[in-house]
């Protein structure tokens, strides 16, 4: 049972979320950002793997390596200060970047700022009380869903949405049967997460 809520948890880590969903966007749903050219969608996902997964990765490993921080998992709250730090500049840094290249489509930024904006809520919270941060990613992963399910307005896609939301349901146990959180910090990180996702994204309309 722990190898399957440790794949759960490393398989829908929050870091690798933003690729999924892009992946999702570019290759599952282009029609949201239909004036992007789909010759682009390699080269926009290999930017958002590096900068939102990939970098962050990297700094966490090299922290580790100088001490900054305990554990490579930063499963401790003191040790998640400076890393989550700079993921905030890091995806505060993309939004900024596809808001100037591509304003054309703001679905794209905006997708991002949801994203930017849970990670920085994240962090602040992080100061004060340990919020789940793999729970705020699904509560995002399912408000993205949301969005797409209205977006196309297709009851095909309510499996779809069924599945993303068992998916969140998973983690959250998984998270809570490894200790590492407590079902407030669940529940909290995944309405966070999901709030904050909607309403950002509610601009697109």
């Amino acid at each position: 049972m722990k190898i399957i809520a440790n794949f759960l948890s490393g398989f829908l880590h929050p870091l690798l979320l933003p690729t999924y969903i892009f992946s999702l966007i570019f290759f599952a749903f282009p029609e949201i950002i239909s004036p992007v050219n789909s010759s682009l969608f390699i080269t926009l996902l290999i930017i958002i793997s590096v900068c939102t997964c990939i970098l962050p990765v990297f700094i966490i490993v090299l922290m580790y390596k100088l001490g900054l921080v305990q554990k490579l998992n930063i499963e401790d709250r003191t040790d998640r200060f400076l890393p989550q730090i700079i993921s905030c500049l890091i995806y505060s840094f993309v939004t900024w970047f596809f808001y100037s290249k591509v304003s054309q489509v703001p679905t794209l930024y905006l997708v991002m700022a949801s994203m930017t904006l849970c990670m920085v809520i994240v962090t602040v919270t992080n100061f004060f009380w340990k919020i789940s941060a793999h729970s705020t990613a699904m509560g995002g992963l399912v408000s993205f869903v949301l969005f797409c399910t209205y977006f196309y307005s297709e009851e095909t896609l309510f499996p779809f949405l069924g599945f993303t939301i068992l998916s969140a349901g998973l983690v959250m146990c998984s998270r809570l049967y490894l200790q590492v959180h407590t079902l407030a910090q669940v529940c909290a990180g995944f309405m966070v997460g999901l709030i904050a996702g909607l309403g950002v994204l509610s601009n697109i309309f």
